[in-house]
C-alpha cells in the first residue's frame, strides 16, 4: 500500500515509523502531529518541524517519498526516552540525524547501526548512559559523527569502528 498525498507517494513504512515515534512521545514533542503525514506537501497542512523528505519540494509523478533528514532541537517538554527513537533504524533512506540541546535518558540505540545510508549523525544531549554501540561500525557511509554528550557514557571506542572508512569528522 502506498499512501498518495497531492500526487506524491509517501512510503508507508516511513509514515508508520514516524507516527509510532510521535505517538510514544506526544506528551513531550511540541510540534509533531500524528494525524498528518510527516512528508505531506500540502500548503495548508501542519508540518513536522525538523523532518524533511526527498519528495519535497518538487515531487515527481508517481514517486515514493522517504524521510531523509531529522533535526530534533530541544522542542520538548521534559526528557525523552531514546529507546523510542530506535525505530529510526527502519528508515532506509535516512541521511542525516541531528539531536541538539535535548535531555534524553537511556542508551544510544544499537539499532541505528542498521541505518547504512546515514552520512551525518550529531547528538548534543545530556542524560545518556551506557557505551558506544559496536553495531555502529556498520555505518560505512557516515562522514560526520559528533557526540557532544555528557560524561555518563562508559567504555572505549569500539575497535570495529575502523570499518567506518568514510568518516571524516569524529568528535566525542
Amino acid at each position: 500500500i502506498v499512501i498518495t498525498i497531492s500526487g506524491v507517494g509517501i512510503d508507508p513504512v516511513d509514515r508508520l515509523v514516524m507516527q509510532t515515534i510521535a505517538r510514544n512521545v506526544q506528551d513531550t514533542m511540541l510540534s509533531w502531529n500524528v494525524t498528518v503525514d510527516p512528508c505531506n506537501p500540502c500548503d495548508n497542512c501542519a508540518v513536522w518541524e525538523g523532518v524533511t523528505c526527498d519528495a519535497l519540494p518538487n515531487p515527481k509523478p508517481n514517486y515514493i517519498g522517504h524521510v531523509t533528514n531529522i533535526l530534533l532541537k530541544g522542542d520538548f517538554k521534559g526528557s525523552l526516552n531514546l529507546e523510542y527513537f530506535a525505530l529510526l533504524s527502519e528508515l532506509p533512506y535516512l541521511l542525516s540525524l541531528s539531536v541538539a540541546n535535548t535531555v534524553f535518558y537511556g542508551t544510544l540505540p544499537s539499532e541505528w547501526g542498521k541505518i547504512t545510508t546515514l552520512t551525518f549523525l550529531s547528538i548534543d544531549a545530556v542524560g545518556l548512559t551506557g557505551s558506544l554501540p559496536e553495531s555502529w561500525s556498520s555505518l560505512v557511509q557516515l562522514e560526520c559523527l559528533d557526540l557532544s554528550i555528557d560524561e555518563h557514557l562508559t567504555g572505549t571506542l569500539p575497535s570495529s569502528w575502523y570499518q567506518m572508512k568514510s568518516l571524516k569528522y569524529l568528535s566525542l
